[in-house]
């Protein structure tokens, strides 16, 4: 995937990441392994069906593996740490301003893409969903809170990672 010749993860860092300053913000791996960032856990049911599928079944085995990030899916793929993922919501709140004073997007950009645009029952979930063009909305809001937050109280985002040390990984959970 290109953008004015740019990979997508070279445009996110030479036009959004670098520019307000948050280098430790990415889309994609790059050079590192899968098994450097921290471990997304499925902590729900143990079956919930989606479009036939019991997304509860695989959803570790496919949200950790090399193939999610290499998709570049920025939903999924962005790679960060906790400091830059809150310095991203901060740039965010400040419509895209960052802490230098630097305006990155403007905030008309920014305002029709946390902007809530759908509003409805998705087919395959049956869950009510609010998606603006690039984030999901809390339904009860007009405006997103920050990139991919989904519910009134979350504070994460879908597709965020945390880099860690090996000595902070958490074991993964065994399943029966």
């Amino acid at each position: 995937m290109r953008v004015q010749g740019r990979s997508l993860p070279q445009f996110v860092e030479q036009e959004i990441s670098g520019p307000a300053g948050l280098p430790d913000l990415a889309l994609g791996l790059g050079a590192r392994d899968a098994g450097s960032v921290a471990f997304s856990y499925w902590l729900g049911k143990d079956r919930l069906m989606v479009s036939g599928l019991n997304v509860a079944a695989d959803f570790e085995k496919g949200n950790n593996s090399s193939i999610q990030f290499e998709s570049l899916n920025p939903a999924v793929s962005l790679v960060t740490n906790a400091a830059s993922l809150a310095a991203f919501y901060e740039f965010l709140l400040a419509d895209g301003v960052a802490r230098t004073g630097r305006r990155v997007i403007s905030a008309e950009t920014l305002r029709r893409y946390t902007t809530r645009n759908v509003i409805g029952l998705e087919r395959s979930s049956r869950a009510v969903s609010c998606l603006a063009r690039g984030f999901f909305v809390v339904p009860s809001s007009p405006r997103s809170t920050g990139g991919g937050t989904r519910g009134p109280a979350s504070a994460t985002s879908a597709g965020s990672r945390r880099w860690h040390s090996e000595t902070t990984r958490p074991a993964s959970p065994r399943r029966s």
